[in-house]
């Protein structure tokens, strides 16, 4: 069984929030729409909010507005199990029933959605992977922001959050985007030689591992062909409807 992960996603990072992220709006019309269809197929959903310590910044204090879960977003009753966890670290599993719940209701692969993506979806993903989930992130479901060091220099926020998604699917992570792609994340992987699959339907349990059977397309730069591996692909992350498997270190065609 699969739950939404709907980590931090609250009024601090909006705009008028005190740690701003620049797709804010999109990213949230796109959790909301995670959410609905969670909720109509009635998976399990986490509510993960997020509050700084009295040593910290003044940011996500407990019970002020920027605390707050955004808009029409938390628990409700009516449809599959949904809970809020309340944590003070990055990680939505460290100090918090979160792994008990999931294993109480059968969950063996999670979908995270939120904010901030290199910090707590980043560190929740991992945190996820090593406790033995199949971990799947949406990345136009997540935000962060950008970045800058005297020494180490500077990224945008869009360069930061698909550094930290690039890590994390080396890792084993698969990016899922539903049922469409986006040109931005074809755009991004075609920069470094890595191509993937559109896995919906076609794949199908044989035996134990998972086969492979969808055509996969490279978006290499000047690269247009198509090729339709038939070997075993032993993540049951292909089992997600319209997941991005990333295939990187791939020998050039």
């Amino acid at each position: 069984m699969e739950a939404l992960l709907v980590v931090d996603v609250q009024n601090e990072f909006s705009a008028k929030g005190q740690r701003a992220v620049p797709n804010y709006e999109d990213a949230v019309m796109r959790i909301k729409a995670r959410v609905a269809q969670s909720r109509d197929a009635k998976r399990p959903i986490a509510w993960v909010k997020h509050h700084n310590k009295p040593t910290e910044s003044k940011a996500f204090v407990p019970g002020s507005w920027g605390a707050e879960l955004s808009a029409e977003l938390g628990a409700s009753d009516g449809f599959g199990p949904e809970k809020l966890f309340e944590k003070d670290v990055y990680g939505a599993f460290t100090f918090t029933t979160l792994e008990e719940w999931l294993r109480t209701l059968g969950v063996t692969s999670v979908l995270i959605v939120g904010f901030y993506t290199h910090m707590c979806v980043s560190t929740t993903a991992r945190e996820a992977l090593v406790r033995g989930f199949e971990v799947a992130i949406d990345p136009d479901a997540t935000g962060a922001r950008a970045l800058d060091h005297p020494l180490l220099g500077s990224q945008s926020a869009d360069e930061v959050g698909h550094a930290a998604l690039l890590h994390l699917t080396n890792m084993g992570v698969v990016l899922s985007v539903g049922s469409y792609h986006s040109q931005s994340w074809i755009w991004y992987l075609s920069r470094f030689n890595v191509r993937y699959s559109n896995v919906s339907t076609k794949c199908r349990p044989y035996g134990t591992p998972w086969i492979h059977r969808s055509c996969t397309q490279d978006y290499r730069p000047g690269l247009v062909r198509r090729f339709a591996p038939s070997g075993l692909c032993n993540s049951p992350a292909f089992r997600h409807f319209g997941a991005l498997r990333l295939f990187t270190n791939i020998p050039s065609l």
